[in-house]
């Protein structure tokens, strides 16, 4: 079920360390970036999300994801898509997940097509707040299946720069989105968890990459070892070391303003429970905060 997603993967797992994408992003914020993409109808973005999940190598992952999403929220409008997608995830296994181009075929069909998102923010939200249907559009466009090829979805191909440092700089496109954290925290919460990850972004980054595999394959090249109570990789020897970081070191620490704030969501606009009603087309029926009681 999708909410297994968002339960597990995204919004309720206090416990769980970041784990950072190809370009640093936070893996769970970029499942956020890329649902409120979809429902935007931003075909550019959703694909830069999904593709930055995907050649991170979150690639059966992503496939679940989108799969499960759209039943939730588009199979009741569109039925007839649920075979064609499992039939491209099947053609994406018998060319040995070589296929780029089929999960940006689905990530561009649910960016152009109507949802209804009720079933969705009434799991992500559950008690915290109840929302009704809004008034549906009397009618739904009808909407040509788009086929994406290879040449289409090269741009979101991993980048490899001879100078480590200027990755981020000119890969790091869009921001991070954050609405959905916001909704879910409070402000004083999302403040820290900002400070926080900024801190940790500057001196622990390569650690929370460790679970990425295309990070996880990038330092097994070395001989290294992972330090948990200190949130630490380092390598046996010198070599290692500056090889290593001589190819890989994005230098977050040495990043402007700017991209960590692309990077981590920092500073982003205030945002309400019913900005997202009216703008996801839900009714809200009541809006209230759990009490905290002191003992």
């Amino acid at each position: 079920m999708f909410l297994f997603y968002y339960k597990m993967k995204i919004l309720t797992d206090k416990t769980k360390l970041p784990c950072l994408t190809r370009y640093l992003y936070n893996k769970n914020e970029v499942y956020d970036s890329l649902l409120l993409s979809l429902l935007d109808h931003d075909i550019e973005q959703s694909l830069f999300w999904g593709y930055e999940l995907y050649h991170s190598g979150f690639k059966r992952e992503l496939f679940d994801y989108l799969i499960e999403l759209y039943r939730v929220i588009y199979k009741s409008y569109y039925p007839r898509l649920d075979q064609r997608f499992m039939d491209m995830l099947n053609e994406w296994y018998d060319t040995h997940k070589r296929n780029h181009q089929l999960v940006g075929s689905i990530i561009f069909n649910l960016a152009c097509r109507d949802y209804d998102v009720l079933k969705l923010v009434t799991s992500i939200f559950k008690t915290r707040y109840k929302f009704a249907p809004a008034k549906k559009c009397a009618s739904r466009k009808k909407r040509l299946f788009v086929v994406l090829h290879a040449v289409d979805v090269k741009q979101y191909e991993t980048v490899e720069h001879d100078y480590a440092w200027k990755t981020l700089p000119s890969c790091c496109k869009y921001k991070i989105r954050t609405e959905l954290t916001q909704l879910l925290q409070t402000k004083k919460k999302v403040d820290t968890m900002r400070i926080t990850y900024i801190e940790m972004l500057r001196s622990h980054y390569l650690y929370f990459t460790k679970e990425t595999p295309i990070w996880r394959s990038r330092i097994s090249d070395y001989r290294c070892k992972v330090n948990n109570n200190k949130h630490t990789i380092t390598f046996y020897n010198e070599d290692d070391n500056d090889n290593f970081y001589k190819k890989w070191d994005f230098e977050p620490d040495e990043q402007s303003n700017e991209t960590i704030q692309k990077i981590t969501g920092a500073n982003m606009s205030p945002y309400t429970i019913h900005q997202f009603a009216n703008k996801y087309n839900v009714k809200l029926k009541n809006h209230f905060h759990k009490k905290s009681t002191s003992t």
